[in-house]
C-alpha cells in the first residue's frame, strides 16, 4: 500500500502501511547486517553513503523505533533488530575512561572517531534503553539507564547556573561547549519522562519535572508579543544579546508542547493547562505557512516577535506538529477537540503526499523549500524516530478510526 494511492489517511490506512511497508523496508535498508547497529545516511537509491562513521545518537534513535514497533504488535521481527542495536551500543559505544556515551565510533564499531560525550546523545540513549525496556522487559539495561543518568548529574549539570552543560569534557571541546543549547535539554525530558514510564522510578520523574520548571523558566519566551522558544544561551543560561538569542524553531515548541503534555499525564494533571493551549495556538499562527499556494507545512525557523526566518521546511518539524495536535486532542473537549482532530488528520495527510511526491518507496524527503522543492539528495536515518514516533502518537489517539 503506497501513500500516493491514498486519497485521505488515517488511522485505519496507516497502521497496515507502517506494518507492510514503512517497517519492512527501513529494517531493510538501515541496519548493517555484517558489522551490527544502524547505518547513518542512505543515498537517494538507498545505497550506504561512506561517511566514515556511526552516530550513537541514530543508534538510540532506531533501537526506539524497532522496540516501539515490537511493542504495538506492528513489527515482530523489531524486537531482534533492537536487540543487536543495543549490544552494538553496549560494546562499542561506553568511553572507558569516566564513563558517557561517545560520539561517533567507525562502521564496525571498533574505533573511536569522535570521543566527545554530547547532551544530545546521552539522552537519546537513556531514551532509547528506556524505550526498549518498556518494550521488552529485558532488565540488563536497567543498570545501563541507570549508570547513563549518573554520568549527566556528575559531569554534565550546572549547579551554579541551572541545566546541563553540551559536552563533557566541556574545557577540552571548545566552540562545542558554548553558546550553551536547549535543543539537548528538551530531549532529556523526554527521556527522562520514557524512563520514568517505563520503570516506574520516581526519582526519575523529579529530574524531568525539573527539566520542564526549566523550560517554563529559561527556555519559552512568551513576554511583550514574543512567543517562542530560546535556543541559544551563555554560560549563564541568559538568551544571547546577539541575533541568535531572537531566533526560534518552531518545531521545538510543537515538540516541547507534547513533552510537557506528557509529563501532566505521567503526573496524574488531567486536560491542557490554558499556558500549553496559548503555547500551542500561538504556535499554530506563527510557525505554520499559511499563504495560498505555498507548502502549508511548518516553517524552520521564525523570529521570537514572529517574523519568519527560513521559510524552508524540514521533514521533522512537520512530525512535532503532527504530535503537538494530538497532545492538544487528547486534552481538550468539545469544539476545540474537534479542532485539533481536524488538523491533526490535514497534517498527517499533508506529510503522506507533499513529503513524498515522487516516491514509490515508503521514504519521506527530508527537506523542502517554501514551494515544495527537494533540497536534500539523502536520506538521514536519524528522521525515522521523528516519523515513527509521531506515527504512533497518532494511533493511540485515534485508535478507533
Amino acid at each position: 500500500m503506497d501513500a500516493l494511492d491514498q486519497t485521505s489517511w488515517r488511522g485505519d490506512t496507516l497502521r497496515p502501511w507502517l506494518a507492510e511497508s514503512f517497517l519492512p523496508f527501513w529494517a531493510e535498508h538501515s541496519f548493517d547486517d555484517p558489522n551490527g547497529g544502524f547505518h547513518d545516511r542512505l543515498s537517494l537509491d538507498f545505497e550506504v553513503m561512506p561517511v566514515g562513521y556511526k552516530r550513537l545518537r541514530v543508534q538510540a534513535r532506531q533501537i526506539f523505533v524497532f522496540s516501539k514497533a515490537y511493542q504495538l504488535g506492528l513489527f515482530p521481527q523489531g524486537r531482534a533488530l533492537a536487540q543487536q542495536g543495543v549490544a552494538f551500543c553496549l560494546e562499542h559505544g561506553w568511553a572507558e575512561d569516566a564513563g558517557g556515551w561517545i560520539f561517533k565510533v567507525s562502521p564496525d564499531g571498533r574505533r573511536v572517531v569522535d570521543g566527545t560525550r554530547d547532551l544530545y546523545c546521552q539522552a537519546f540513549m537513556i531514551f532509547a534503553l528506556s524505550s526498549y525496556y518498556e518494550a521488552t522487559a529485558d532488565e540488563a539495561v536497567l543498570e545501563w539507564i541507570d549508570r547513563t543518568v549518573n554520568f549527566v548529574e556528575e559531569y554534565m549539570r550546572d549547579y551554579v547556573h541551572g541545566g546541563y552543560q553540551n559536552v563533557f569534557p566541556g574545557a577540552a571541546q571548545g566552540s562545542q561547549s558554548f553558546p550553551r543549547l536547549q535543543n539537548p535539554h528538551m530531549h532529556l525530558t523526554e527521556a527522562m519522562l520514557v524512563a520514568a514510564r517505563a520503570t516506574g522510578r520516581p526519582d526519575y520523574l523529579t529530574r524531568a519535572g525539573e527539566l520542564v520548571e526549566l523550560f517554563f523558566a529559561k527556555f519559552l519566551q512568551t513576554e511583550q508579543g514574543l512567543c517562542g522558544v530560546v535556543e541559544y544561551f551563555d554560560e549563564t543560561l541568559k538568551p544571547l544579546a546577539s541575533a541568535e538569542g531572537a531566533r526560534s524553531e518552531p518545531g521545538h515548541l510543537f515538540e516541547w508542547v507534547w513533552i510537557v503534555q506528557l509529563y501532566r499525564k505521567l503526573t496524574g494533571e488531567e486536560g491542557l493547562s490554558s499556558k500549553l493551549r496559548d503555547v500551542l495556538n500561538e504556535g499554530l499562527v506563527r510557525g505554520i505557512d499559511d499563504r495560498p499556494g505555498y507548502v502549508a507545512a511548518c516553517f524552520d525557523e521564525v523570529a521570537l516577535s514572529g517574523e519568519v526566518l527560513k521559510r524552508e521546511k524540514r521533514l521533522w518539524p512537520q512530525t512535532e506538529t503532527l504530535k503537538a495536535l494530538c497532545a492538544g486532542f487528547e486534552a481538550t473537549q468539545g469544539a476545540e477537540k474537534a479542532e485539533y482532530g481536524a488538523r491533526a488528520q490535514r497534517q498527517l495527510s499533508m506529510m503522506m503526499k507533499v513529503y513524498r511526491v515522487g516516491l514509490t518507496t515508503p521514504a519521506f524527503h527530508e527537506h523542502l523549500d517554501e514551494h515544495g522543492k527537494v533540497l536534500t539528495d539523502y536520506y538521514p536515518i536519524s528522521s525515522l524516530y521523528h516519523l515513527f514516533l509521531s506515527f504512533s502518537e497518532y494511533l493511540r489517539v485515534f485508535p478507533e478510526e
